[in-house]
C-alpha cells in the first residue's frame, strides 16, 4: 500500500510494498511513481508513466514495475482517491498486488524469486541487503541465526551498530559509507570477530553496490563467508613451518626437500651452502654433479627406486664439499603423502659422518693387522 500526491510523489508506504520492490522506506518516499514504471507500461492512458488525471474514479491497471536490484514485477494497481481539506489536491491511495504475467516474462520473474528464496534459506554464508543509510532492510536466515533472532525480519531497519561490538561496526560503517559514495566494491576482506554469545570466527566479506534502473546507487549488497576453519589450518601450517625452518637452522645437517617427482626445483639453502651449488646447477639432478664418481651411479639408482615405490630414501654417498673436500654423508628422506596416497613431496637430510666413517676405517684397519 502508499499514498501518492497527484505528480507522483510518494507520501507515505508500507513494509510490504518496501520488500515488493526492494526499497527501504525513506528510498522510496525520495522517490516519484514515475521513476519505477517500466518505459514500456506508460501507454496506457497514465499519462507521463504518473497518476491518471481526470476526476480520480478508482480504477485498476497492471503495470510492471522495476525493484531496487534491477529486476521487474508485474502488479495489479489499484487506485482510488482519499478527500483532504479544503484547498489541498487530493492524493492516491495505491495498492499493489504481485500477479502472474501468464508467459515466459513471468515465468523468469517467478523463477528469480524463487532462486532468491532458496538462496536466502539455505546458504550458509551471511547474504543481507541494505539501503542507502547502511540500514539492514533484508537478511538471511543463516545471518539471522548467528545474531540470535528468531527471524530475519528483526533485523529490518537496523544498522551494524545493533548487532555488533563498537569497533567492528564503526569500521563497516566507514567502509559501507564510503561504497555508498563511490561504488567501489569491498571484495574478499578478512577479519576476525568476537560474536556478542562469545563465539570467535574469521569472515571473509564481499560488498558491493546496488543500483536502481537508472544507475543510481540505492543500497548494498553483503555476503560474509565463515572462513575460520581454512584460517586455523593456515595458522597451524604457518607455526609447522617455522618449526621446521627453525629446526633447519639448528642443525648442522643438510635439510632439503623435493616435489614428487624428486628432481630439485627450487632454491636449497642448506645444500648450496654446502656445496657452493648454485640454483642454475643444482636443479632437476645437477645435485649429483657434487656426489664422487664412484657413488653417483649407486646414489642415482636408490633415489629412482624410493621415488617409484615412495619408500624411505637412504643412502650413503660421498658428498663434494665447497672447499673441494669429499665428506662422508648419510642421507635419509621420507615421502610426505596425501590422503589419497600420492606424494606431495620429500623432505631429506644430509648428515656428515665423516668423522665416524673414518673411525670405522681405522678399526677395520687394526683388526686387520691385528689379524
Amino acid at each position: 500500500m502508499a499514498v501518492i500526491d497527484p505528480d507522483g510523489a510518494f507520501l507515505r508506504v508500507n513494509a510490504a510494498l518496501c520488500r515488493l520492490l526492494g526499497y527501504s522506506e525513506d528510498d522510496l518516499l525520495a522517490m516519484c511513481f514515475q521513476e519505477i514504471v517500466l518505459v514500456g507500461d506508460c501507454a496506457d492512458g497514465s499519462g507521463d508513466c504518473g497518476m491518471p488525471a481526470g476526476s480520480g474514479t478508482p480504477y485498476e491497471v497492471e503495470k510492471r514495475l522495476t525493484r531496487g536490484n534491477g529486476s521487474s514485477v508485474m502488479v495489479l494497481l489499484s487506485l482510488a482517491k482519499t478527500r483532504t481539506p479544503l484547498g489541498l489536491r487530493d492524493p492516491w491511495v495505491a495498492a499493489f498486488q504481485p500477479i502472474r504475467e501468464g508467459v515466459a516474462g513471468d515465468e523468469s520473474v517467478e523463477s528469480e524469486s524463487s532462486f532468491l528464496g532458496s538462496l536466502m534459506a539455505t546458504s550458509p554464508d551471511h547474504i543481507y541487503f541494505k539501503d542507502g543509510s547502511s540500514r539492514f532492510i533484508r537478511i538471511n536466515e543463516a545471518k539471522a541465526k548467528r545474531h540470535g533472532m528468531a527471524h530475519p525480519d528483526e533485523a529490518v531497519g537496523k544498522t551494524d551498530f545493533d548487532l555488533f561490538e563498537e569497533a567492528h561496526a564503526r569500521r563497516a560503517w566507514d567502509e559501507e559509507l564510503e561504497l555508498l559514495r563511490t561504488g567501489r566494491p569491498v571484495l574478499d576482506r578478512e577479519e576476525f570477530l568476537e560474536w556478542p554469545d562469545g563465539h570467535v570466527s574469521w569472515m571473509s566479506s564481499t560488498k558491493v553496490a546496488r543500483r536502481c534502473a537508472e544507475g543510481r546507487i540505492i543500497g548494498l549488497i553483503g555476503i560474509s563467508r565463515d572462513i575460520s576453519e581454512r584460517k586455523f589450518i593456515e595458522q597451524k601450517m604457518c607455526y609447522s613451518e617455522l618449526r621446521y625452518r627453525s629446526l633447519v637452522e639448528a642443525t648442522t645437517s643438510i635439510v632439503w626437500r623435493t616435489p614428487a617427482s624428486g628432481q630439485f626445483t627450487s632454491e636449497q639453502p642448506g645444500w648450496s651452502a654446502f656445496t657452493g651449488q648454485t640454483y642454475e646447477k643444482l636443479w632437476g639432478w645437477g645435485w649429483l654433479d657434487t656426489v664422487h664418481p664412484d657413488d653417483r651411479a649407486h646414489t642415482a639408482a636408490t633415489w629412482t627406486a624410493a621415488v617409484k615405490s615412495k619408500e624411505i630414501y637412504q643412502v650413503r654417498h660421498r658428498l663434494l664439499r665447497h672447499d673441494g673436500v669429499y665428506r662422508h654423508m648419510s642421507a635419509r628422506a621420507i615421502p610426505i603423502l596425501a590422503e589419497d596416497g600420492a606424494i606431495l613431496e620429500w623432505v631429506g637430510v644430509h648428515t656428515d659422518i665423516t668423522e665416524r666413517k673414518l673411525a670405522e676405517m681405522e678399526k677395520e684397519r687394526l683388526s686387520h693387522q691385528l689379524i
